[in-house]
């Protein structure tokens, strides 16, 4: 069964209890000089003291366009017996777990709009049917208008079924992870309160790009524990404070593949290093909040320590949450440059990576990652694809995009480049899996590179440099700094 561990926030309040003499019918009410025989003064001076303190504590909240924040996590490990993905050597069922899988949800609210952030300890998000129930419900229930869904892309959790492959008397495990996450944005909603944000970046050499750049061969582990590039050491932190300066949330964006987990405990379930971070993160902080590890552009990253046990699950999430915490400690607050929000979301088409027909006269094997992709062998992929890009600026210094596949690390540093004086987030694995997203120099490399010139790409080349660019321009354009027409014409 699905166990909840939901996180309650309650804001820190200043409680004025309550005295009889402020009554409506009280014909006294007590000074420190006496009793006085007129208590309305005493109750109108009582409710604007009152007023006033709210408003000192939470002076975002007296605006209509303050920013809100709340969070919430939920456990959502299958039962034991579940089919696992992300290793297609892997035979057999799950048959145990060695840490639990937990979806944590950060909701942010404007007076404009709201967005509800739900990173899932699994190696992809849900398909597309099951991700837009959740938007419907949260959307009827809670008034929350976008809601974007990432994966750690962990290798040792559960195979995700979409909605179409699930039959009538099936004891699937989805039905009440789904309704589990709803409740826990419900939960997160109703938490939020008036937040301030604070952005810093640290580093890690954690990672490694595991690709050749000759292109002849796929490099795995890393003995030497040298960094190999091209990879981004930047570990980005975001923090949402109460008034108080009390931690709501902590999301920290880092690109490495979760495949630490060793060849003894392959068929347990694990979050890997992002669920061994969280954990640091929040035992070392302390107090009431949600700890979040965002996925980046991991595609041609791994981590230097390959199938090395859970021991070194531990040491690597401990080593990125130390340097979480300790930007976090350092990081200062300052005034937004506009308490706002703003939410784009695209759906952008693109075309198969692979000439179909071609492949179909030879017999070709169909991608295994069409398998990933739906949680059924079904074929080969359409000769069309249809992709969900979106595209969050958070009080106009905390730019996110989304990437729905696996996206090489180049792609990171570039949204991050051409967006100067701006804190970038760059969440792969978000609303949907279509496979690696290669550079266009990775897709034309000679040999067969995995991710990059085989079968697991499955978008055309250039996909992810048009998404990129998407973002950048939706960014441009919420910072007023692109026009809708020409500067001469007022």
């Amino acid at each position: 069964m699905v166990q909840a561990h939901n996180t309650d926030f309650q804001p820190p309040g200043v409680v004025i209890p309550y005295r009889p003499e402020w009554d409506m019918g009280s014909t006294a009410c007590f000074t420190t000089s006496g009793y006085c025989k007129n208590p309305l003064p005493m109750r109108i001076a009582a409710s604007l003291v009152l007023c006033l303190m709210n408003l000192l504590q939470y002076p975002q909240q007296a605006g209509a366009a303050g920013l809100m924040a709340g969070a919430a996590k939920v456990e959502i490990t299958p039962p034991v017996g579940h089919q696992l993905g992300g290793q297609a050597s892997r035979a057999g069922p799950s048959t145990g777990i060695l840490d639990p899988l937990f979806a944590r949800i950060l909701v942010l609210k404007s007076a404009d709009t709201s967005l509800a952030v739900v990173v899932l300890d699994l190696g992809r998000t849900f398909g597309q049917t099951q991700m837009d129930q959740i938007r419907s419900r949260v959307k009827a229930t809670s008034g929350i208008q976008h809601v974007i869904f990432s994966a750690t892309h962990t290798h040792t959790g559960p195979t995700l079924l979409d909605a179409e492959y699930i039959e009538p008397g099936m004891d699937r495990w989805e039905f009440r992870c789904l309704n589990s996450i709803v409740e826990a944005i419900s939960q997160a909603d109703r938490s939020a309160i008036p937040c301030r944000i604070s952005a810093g970046k640290g580093t890690s050499y954690m990672g490694h790009n595991r690709q050749d750049p000759v292109g002849t061969r796929h490099l795995g582990a890393n003995e030497t524990a040298v960094a190999t590039m091209p990879m981004d050491p930047t570990v980005q932190v975001v923090r949402f404070d109460s008034p108080a300066g009390k931690p709501v949330a902590v999301l920290a964006n880092y690109a490495a593949h979760p495949v630490v987990v060793g060849m003894e405990d392959l068929t347990k379930y694990s979050a890997d290093f992002p669920g061994a971070m969280c954990a640091h993160v929040e035992r070392e902080l302390g107090g009431q909040f949600v700890s979040i590890f965002l996925q980046g552009a991991c595609g041609d990253i791994n981590p230097i320590f390959l199938r090395a046990g859970a021991r070194e699950v531990r040491r690597l999430g401990e080593e990125l949450g130390r340097e979480v915490v300790k930007v976090a400690r350092e990081t200062r607050h300052k005034p937004p440059h506009a308490d706002t929000l703003q939410v784009v979301e695209e759906r952008i088409r693109f075309r198969s990576r692979w000439n179909i027909e071609k492949l179909k006269s030879l017999q070709a094997v169909p991608t295994y990652h069409q398998w990933l992709s739906t949680g059924r062998p079904i074929g080969y992929p359409a000769e069309e694809i249809e992709t969900h890009v979106t595209t969050v600026l958070i009080g106009g210094q905390v730019a996110l995009l989304t990437m729905p596949g696996e996206p090489y690390v180049e792609f990171q540093s570039s949204f991050r480049s051409r967006l100067p004086g701006l804190d970038t987030l760059l969440a792969g694995y978000s609303n949907g899996y279509f496979g690696y997203l290669p550079t266009i120099r990775a897709a034309a490399r000679d040999g067969v590179v995995y991710g990059g010139n085989a079968w697991p790409t499955i978008l055309e080349a250039g996909a992810g440099e048009r998404m990129v660019d998407r973002g950048i321009i939706n960014i441009y354009r919420m910072l007023g700094r692109l026009k809708t027409h020409p500067q001469e014409v007022q």
